[in-house]
């Protein structure tokens, strides 16, 4: 829940970004369509940690490389259409500076 990103120090969220992206590899790489949609929406909440701290996964360090990068490859790859929409709202999320309302159009229309 929301409350549980203001209970977490920096080291700690990106500690978790870190295990929840090995996750999302092991799961696309083992073609485990269920757990790969469920360690993205979790990679995805992860992100919210950014209101707190917007130096949270920056765009010129190596995770946030990693997760662009299978994102796109999940985006891309994936048979279904739910997995799909939410890689492009996870690459959307990722790229958002917070400079705007931005957040809001992303989960638009977010059934989950």
């Amino acid at each position: 829940n929301e409350k549980t990103l203001h209970d977490l120090n920096d080291d700690l969220a990106e500690f978790i970004f870190r295990l929840s992206l090995r996750r999302l590899r092991t799961a696309y790489d083992d073609n485990r369509p269920n757990i790969t949609y469920n360690s993205l929406e979790a990679l995805f909440f992860l992100l919210k940690y950014r209101q707190r701290n917007w130096s949270f996964i920056p765009r010129n360090s190596q995770l946030y490389s990693e997760a662009k990068s299978l994102a796109r490859s999940i985006e891309l790859d994936t048979p279904r259409l739910k997995t799909e929409k939410l890689a492009k709202k996870f690459l959307e999320y990722l790229d958002w500076e917070g400079n705007d309302d931005g957040l809001g159009g992303i989960l638009e229309g977010d059934d989950d």
